[in-house]
């Protein structure tokens, strides 16, 4: 999240986006979740940053792609001057673009079987292909306070890095009480 990357919707441009598409690897506004959403499950999965819990591997795979270079695949055949909608566009318009964009792939790269989140997570080998072929071998990784380049290198496997699921305490019924 802390990538510059990352600092805006994937979709429609605003800034500080707070949830993601588990299924693309983009961040998103609240407004483009909830379109996300619309779409349904077996098109895209949309998480909180900071309310939802995450499947396992999802974070290290997002600290691995970042919103340009998911949108390298999505939005590689974007005509040039095209705009995106921007904070202030008509829900009708933020509708269209991304129906063009994830449900018909308008301008998604023809060269590509599979998008680079697909491919990051099943397809390592191709995944480091690709992105060296678009970043001419070498990307930005952000540390905290500064850029360094560095090789395309798969992040870490960390354990489980959900928190747990907190456990309710089961109800424990009282019996009504008798008048004395």
């Amino acid at each position: 999240m802390r990538n510059p990357q990352n600092m805006y919707c994937a979709d429609c441009t605003s800034k500080t986006p707070r949830w993601a598409s588990i299924t693309f690897g983009t961040f998103v506004c609240l407004r483009c979740s909830g379109q996300h959403r619309n779409f349904g499950v077996h098109i895209t999965k949309i998480k909180s940053v900071n309310l939802d819990l995450w499947p396992a591997g999802k974070v290290q795979t997002f600290q691995a792609l970042t919103n340009d270079l998911v949108n390298l695949y999505w939005e590689a055949n974007l005509p040039k001057g095209f705009q995106k909608p921007g904070p202030s566009a008509s829900n009708n318009q933020v509708v269209q673009f991304m129906t063009d964009k994830y449900i018909n792939k308008k301008w998604v790269d023809p060269k590509m079987k599979h998008d680079p989140l697909y491919l990051f997570e099943n397809k390592r080998e191709k995944f480091d292909k690709w992105l060296k072929k678009k970043l001419g071998g070498k990307t930005q990784a952000a540390s905290d306070d500064e850029e360094e380049v560095v090789e395309a290198k798969p992040a870490p496997v960390k354990k489980n890095v959900s928190a747990p699921v907190p456990q309710s305490k089961p109800v424990v019924q009282q019996p009504p009480r008798q008048p004395p």
